[in-house]
């Protein structure tokens, strides 16, 4: 599986501001995550949500490989709630 329009997003969202919070709502296996990270500074940050136990394990694996990556056993739509819990305000899309 690759991950759609993966670079696209990665130069129209993270390249402007590498030092940036970001969140992948739909984790899956992390396709985009790994985009995401490759293109953050040390200063950067990425949340991801899920449902999938499959894909939790598969993020709990990055996270121990990362610092800068969190993943939530969540529903996207429970973001803003998720995020505020652990300190980050919501923001927009640039």
């Amino acid at each position: 599986h690759l991950p759609g329009l993966c670079e696209e997003t990665v130069t129209a969202l993270v390249v402007p501001d590498p030092n940036g919070v970001y969140v992948d709502g739909t984790f899956g296996r992390g396709g985009h995550t790994r985009a995401i990270l490759k293109a953050l500074s040390p200063k950067g940050r990425l949340h991801a949500f899920d449902m999938d136990p499959e894909a939790i394990k598969v993020g709990k694996k990055l996270m121990e490989e990362d610092a800068r990556f969190t993943v939530h056993h969540a529903p996207f739509s429970s973001m803003i709630k998720v995020l505020k819990s652990v300190g980050v305000e919501a923001g927009s899309v640039a």
